[in-house]
């Protein structure tokens, strides 16, 4: 399993990029695998896998819980996952710990500044991008 994991502070617009990562890969033609979830106490928070190009891709995007993060990684590992595609708080050392033991990109989350809705947007956009070119 690869893992792309997408790093930044708390409330910076990781799960909103992952968001739009998923909706990417829907329009370009990925399948659910399995259905996409809510998790955690934040509506926009997710969990899925879909298949892409022959590849099956997780997502995990409650990255500011630590022990969540983990046991997604063991999760998605144990189901064979081709990627996982994860947001990671920077401020937690055992997911990165975790993470860097596998075949790995990390995206750092670019901020906007100043922070506007339209300068986050591009940020956002710019780092999702990022992420399914890694694909």
């Amino acid at each position: 399993m690869r893992i792309i994991a997408l790093r930044g502070e708390g409330n910076c617009g990781k799960t909103t990029t992952l968001n739009l990562v998923y909706d990417d890969l829907i329009a370009k033609g990925a399948t659910v695998f399995i259905a996409k979830k809510q998790v955690g106490g934040d509506k926009r928070d997710f969990e899925t896998v879909l298949i892409y190009h022959g590849k099956k891709i997780a997502f995990f995007t409650m990255g500011d819980y630590s022990i969540y993060l983990i046991e997604a990684i063991i999760k998605y590992e144990a189901l064979k996952v081709d990627i996982l595609i994860c947001a990671s708080n920077i401020k937690f050392v055992k997911p990165i710990k975790k993470i860097v033991t596998y075949n790995h990109n990390l995206v750092i989350k670019s901020i906007a500044s100043p922070k506007t809705k339209t300068a986050n947007s591009i940020e956002n956009n710019k780092d999702a991008t990022t992420i399914v070119g890694l694909i």
